[in-house]
């Protein structure tokens, strides 16, 4: 019986450890991919939808993204994209403080919107470094 009381004990500090209070205007460290170490996650917007509950909208800043043109790499900000409690719970590492959100994030915002409430777009569910992984390999494939 004592073991059973253990177990959920630890189950309930494994909770707990993961569980973050997300606001607006929070930098947050993250497990990001190798070469973006100084790349942080901003929340810009959050949402509730009858259906899907909480819609997180994140910047992703310090970026380090293949330059078409040359094929270096550029340091860019990533204005928006929508994500799940789930991407940020297995993302973040830590708080890094608050800033001011980025009025950039508003034109792709409006895009995502439109396309979401025409059921045309969802939230994502990866980790933000697999997030930005994404964006990578799409630039990659436009390449000539």
């Amino acid at each position: 019986m004592q073991s059973i009381a253990v177990i959920l004990l630890m189950g309930l500090v494994a909770t707990t450890a993961n569980a973050h209070d997300y606001k607006e205007g929070q930098l947050w460290s993250y497990r990001s991919r190798p070469g973006d170490e100084s790349s942080v996650v901003l929340i810009i917007l959050i949402e509730q939808h009858a259906k899907i509950g909480s819609i997180y909208h994140i910047s992703v800043l310090q970026a380090h993204l293949p330059n078409l043109k040359n094929g270096s790499r550029l340091t860019m900000d990533l204005p928006h994209f929508p994500v799940s409690k789930e991407t940020l719970d297995k993302s973040v590492v830590s708080l890094l403080g608050h800033r001011e959100i980025l009025a950039a994030y508003r034109n792709g915002y409006n895009i995502w919107r439109a396309a979401f409430d025409a059921g045309r777009a969802g939230v994502f569910t990866l980790s933000v470094a697999e997030i930005v992984a994404t964006i990578e390999d799409t630039i990659k494939k436009q390449q000539p």
